[in-house]
């Protein structure tokens, strides 16, 4: 029996996703639903564009009213100020098995809050963390973690300080299997901008995060004016070193030996192997809901206060 999947916000990433679906060898019937008429123009042209791997039914639509009673899967591929609201709406009267969610997760604590207590009327909920099911990242992290505690940095341009930092402290929670205990600005605060998405916002700066066995991770983005270079990842471990760059696909150093080539996997590659993962054996590589909610809390919540430090005090944190 074909499987009721749902993509609700078809934006860029959103069709990414759709694209991945279109390759996926399981059964399902596809629904599209945005409240943006151009987004579900935009949709239908990638469905057209894929016509030779169609499944067999897609539908597009601007009210989640429309979808039908079960929905074995939902992606949630919204902008975060919608995350929460969108889960309420497609959960009540519904059935719901299991739940993709995009990050941010939540703009406060007591969206997350609420998250997780919807997350609980559904079967699963997982965190789309993407680097968690690349297969380059996975046989990095076998080296990272023989020669943990580590001591890191992902330093760039302008790279989404805000939007980004949780892909890198997850990476790293993963490789090390420790979790953030805690995150700290460094300087007197960040520096607030208006992100390229109109009504959001992002910031350059410095992080540190302090991880449960002592590693150590620095995150700096800084403006790109002052430093216009492609984002590296370095690590340093029991006097061994390792440096990636996700533009290159190459990690190279000491902590490896040889140069390790590998690639920054497209969402559109990776969803197909994922979904038809899910609805083959119940389960995947990416962490619940429940795994990761807690790191994202604890970041964000030093976000609201740097920013009620210098600017107005917000109860939401206005980010994408």
């Amino acid at each position: 029996m074909a499987k009721d999947v749902v993509i609700v916000g078809v934006g860029q990433l959103g069709r990414r996703y759709l694209e991945g679906l279109l390759q996926s060898t399981s059964e399902m019937n596809i629904w599209l639903v945005d409240s943006d008429p151009g987004a579900l123009g935009q949709a239908q042209e990638t469905v057209f564009e894929k016509k030779s791997s169609l499944p067999r039914r897609i539908e597009f639509s601007d009210s989640i009213r429309d979808l039908p009673q079960r929905l074995d899967l939902v992606i949630s591929a919204t902008t975060a100020n919608a995350r929460v609201s969108t889960l309420r709406q497609l959960i009540d009267g519904r059935s719901i098995g299991v739940v993709l969610l995009e990050k941010m997760l939540s703009q406060s604590l007591s969206e997350s809050q609420e998250l997780t207590e919807l997350a609980r009327r559904c079967e699963r909920v997982w965190v789309n963390y993407p680097r968690r099911i690349m297969s380059w990242h996975s046989f990095l992290g076998d080296f990272v973690q023989r020669n943990a505690p580590v001591r890191g940095s992902v330093v760039g341009a302008s790279w989404g300080l805000v939007t980004n930092s949780l892909h890198f402290i997850d990476l790293f929670e993963w490789w090390t299997g420790a979790r953030a205990e805690e995150v700290r600005i460094r300087g007197r605060s960040l520096r607030w901008v208006e992100s390229k998405r109109p009504g959001f916002l992002d910031a350059t700066g410095t992080v540190d995060v302090i991880l449960g066995d002592g590693s150590h991770l620095t995150l700096q983005s800084d403006p790109a004016e002052n430093q216009p270079r492609a984002t590296q990842i370095d690590l340093v471990g029991q006097h061994k070193n390792l440096v990636i760059s996700e533009t290159k696909g190459v990690a190279s150093g000491t902590m490896v030996g040889k140069p390790m080539f590998g690639r920054l996997e497209l969402q559109s590659h990776l969803t197909g192997p994922l979904v038809d993962q899910i609805f083959a054996n119940g389960t995947c590589s990416l962490p619940t809901l429940e795994d990761v909610i807690g790191t994202h809390d604890l970041f964000i919540r030093v976000l609201l206060d740097d920013w009620a430090r210098n600017h107005d005090a917000e109860a939401r944190l206005m980010v994408t």
